[in-house]
């Protein structure tokens, strides 16, 4: 398994840099040089952005909203690891930054949740089947919100946390996907 990190702000401009992080052969020993991983340059997001959303699924690694000041994207991209290449796929229905990514993958389902669109804290959550490649409006999250984690386990997906624009959101919520 590798880690993925892309975009950013270095407090000078938006960062369109994705890198890959891969771990050290299982068989070194733990604290040894070589159990180390490393760090490697990927190819870049078609433009530089921060507070995206970023998640796996079936082998593609989706890179969704996110901040280009003074814009708020609904932008989404699409990378093959394999390949190396980025794509455009359909962006999201409404423009945001600071949201929850998750991805049911036995479904073929991303689910884009929450985030920040420059004037509220948003409940919308979207739905996205990649080879369809539209979203589509799920039911909103009861408490509106932004940097939440989102995660997937089997046919759920938990929205955790976040920020409501006021105080951390200390409650937890679940959408089943077979409802």
């Amino acid at each position: 398994a590798h880690v993925f990190a892309a975009g950013g702000y270095d407090g000078a401009e938006y960062l369109d840099l994705v890198e890959v992080y891969r771990p050290g052969p299982p068989e070194a020993k733990p604290g040894s040089v070589s159990a180390a991983g490393r760090w490697e340059r990927c190819r870049s997001l078609s433009s530089g952005r921060s507070t995206l959303g970023l998640v796996g699924c079936l082998g593609t690694l989706y890179a969704v909203g996110g901040f280009t000041a003074p814009h708020y994207l609904s932008t989404c991209e699409a990378y093959d690891p394999n390949a190396d290449q980025w794509w455009g796929v359909a962006p999201l229905g409404q423009p945001r930054r600071d949201l929850g990514l998750a991805a049911i993958e036995h479904r073929h389902m991303l689910v884009a949740a929450g985030g920040y669109d420059g004037r509220k804290y948003l409940g919308a959550v979207e739905a996205m089947d990649p080879r369809m490649n539209r979203w589509r409006p799920l039911a909103n999250l009861r408490k509106p919100r932004q940097l939440l984690a989102l995660c997937a386990k089997g046919d759920q997906v938990w929205a955790i946390g976040g920020f409501d624009g006021k105080e951390g959101v200390r409650t937890v919520e679940v959408y089943d996907a077979r409802a």
